[in-house]
């Protein structure tokens, strides 16, 4: 239950929750969120708190086609045309305290309708190219202990181009845009790096690289059929268009990209990009009087008002920076600190 009255200090419970978010397991996005910005890694990871759930059509397309994706590669139906094996789309299953409106009702529906379509194209475009795949694992968890931490991730899948073919880290990624240049600085990004840096210190395996399956989203809206009274096409019409547009322009949909790891990125990695880090970690990770206030204070309530506003999108915790727990009342607190993590046991890796 959250406390109306609950302040952010640095008070001895402020530090114990602090302690025991660093004493928990660590995943990359937890990493990238608190370097770039503290506060919110504060909010999210030590106080556990989640905004009352809402409609993110964003957020349910990419849920919808990863675990369309996860169905067709765990089930080997991969390299089979949506004509030799039809696979529909799964069910969504939404927060409970979600309340949907008529209008997000029908928005869900043309989400799902447009996550077929993106998918059925997926499958035409790639089942030649997938014959010879050969899958290790879909959404893996990974637990590595490492400098008195533990840092895990799942992996969307692990799977050998073709036979013969080490084992590539491969990741979906779902956006508006995608292009070449894009994709290209992605060999360097932190996320991949560390999914690769995970799988090797967990198995001893040293994976080949990264497979980045980039997924764009069709940007058609639905027309204006009538200008004066702003009638717009029905449903049909408007996902008969996105279809025919999906099926005349794949290559413009779809981009797969192997990206080779380049020979001793992996220690360089462990060393200049992740320890780093994780000396942060276990800082945090101390008794309650083992460690300066201003200390404490930088590396987990510090304000970064840079990322209050990026990419057309407020953080979900603008509200409490801006006017502090009297806006309490619009978040729910979790039980795990990692929700999107499986609560399988995961592969273990031992400090290397």
């Amino acid at each position: 239950m959250i406390k109306k009255d609950e302040q952010f200090k640095l008070d001895l419970p402020t530090r114990r929750r602090i302690r025991v978010a660093a004493e928990d397991t660590i995943t990359q996005s937890e990493i990238m969120t608190r370097a770039a910005c503290p506060r919110k890694w504060f909010y999210r990871y030590a106080l556990r708190l989640d905004r009352l759930a809402a409609f993110n059509p964003h957020l349910i397309y990419g849920s919808l086609m990863h675990s369309a994706l996860a169905e067709l590669y765990s089930q080997e139906h991969y390299g089979l045309s949506p004509k030799e094996k039809y696979i529909e789309i799964p069910e969504l299953v939404l927060d409970e305290d979600m309340l949907l409106t008529p209008d997000n009702r029908y928005d869900l529906d043309i989400i799902k309708a447009k996550v077929q379509i993106a998918f059925d194209a997926y499958r035409w475009h790639y089942f030649e190219e997938d014959k010879p795949l050969v899958v290790k694992g879909i959404e893996h968890d990974y637990l590595v202990a490492w400098k008195d931490l533990r840092l895990t991730g799942r992996i969307d899948m692990l799977a050998c181009p073709k036979k013969g073919d080490g084992v590539y880290i491969w990741d979906w990624k779902t956006a508006g845009r995608f292009d070449a240049s894009m994709l290209d600085a992605w060999s360097f990004r932190f996320q991949f790096l560390f999914y690769c840096w995970l799988y090797w210190r967990a198995t001893g395996i040293r994976p080949s690289g990264i497979m980045v399956n980039g997924l764009q989203k069709s940007q058609l809206k639905p027309k204006i059929v009538n200008p004066k009274t702003k009638e717009k096409e029905t449903a049909k019409e408007y996902l008969a268009r996105v279809k025919v547009n999906f099926r005349e322009n794949r290559d413009k949909f779809f981009y797969r990209q192997r990206m080779p790891l380049a020979k001793g990125i992996l220690l360089r990695f462990e060393e200049e990009m992740l320890a780093p880090h994780l000396d942060a970690y276990i800082l945090m990770s101390k008794t309650n009087t083992d460690i300066n206030t201003n200390v404490l204070g930088a590396l987990t309530m510090a304000m970064n008002t840079g990322h209050c506003h990026v990419y057309n999108s407020f953080c979900e915790y603008l509200p409490l920076c801006q006017h502090g727990p009297i806006f309490l009342n619009e978040y729910k607190r979790r039980e795990v600190k990692h929700k999107e993590l499986t609560t399988t046991e995961p592969e273990l890796g031992e400090e290397g």
